[in-house]
């Protein structure tokens, strides 16, 4: 619950970002994003790695660094290919989108979790 509540904390100061026209709110908001993101990363990995079996770990943070290095890239020649001069406009909208895209698939995952007697 935690892990959502701050995404949604986070996606609200995403969409606070692109209606911010001081640098001094820019960079409040951005130090607020910051610790949201750390937030939720850790809470994130102190659940997988509570719920992955030992030797599966490097694995699985083998993939993942792997999958997150490529879409990093991915999202930067895209983004620059795409509209770079307005990506400062329309970039915060599209991440504020991205970081609720747990709190909208929640209430499917916890109905599968309580048919399941996980919740």
């Amino acid at each position: 619950m935690s892990y959502l509540l701050i995404s949604l904390a986070e996606a609200i100061l995403w969409f606070s970002l692109g209606q911010q026209h001081t640098y001094t709110g820019v960079v409040i908001v951005l130090v607020g994003i910051g610790l949201a993101e750390g937030s939720t990363t850790a809470v994130f990995f102190s659940r997988v790695q509570s719920r992955i079996a030992t030797q599966d770990i490097g694995r699985y943070f083998a993939l993942l660094g792997s999958a997150t290095d490529a879409a990093t890239v991915l999202g930067v020649v895209l983004a620059s290919a795409v509209v770079a001069t307005e990506v400062g406009t329309w970039g915060p909208y599209a991440i504020c989108s991205l970081s609720v895209v747990p709190l909208l698939s929640c209430t499917s995952i916890l109905r599968l979790a309580r048919s399941k007697g996980r919740a």
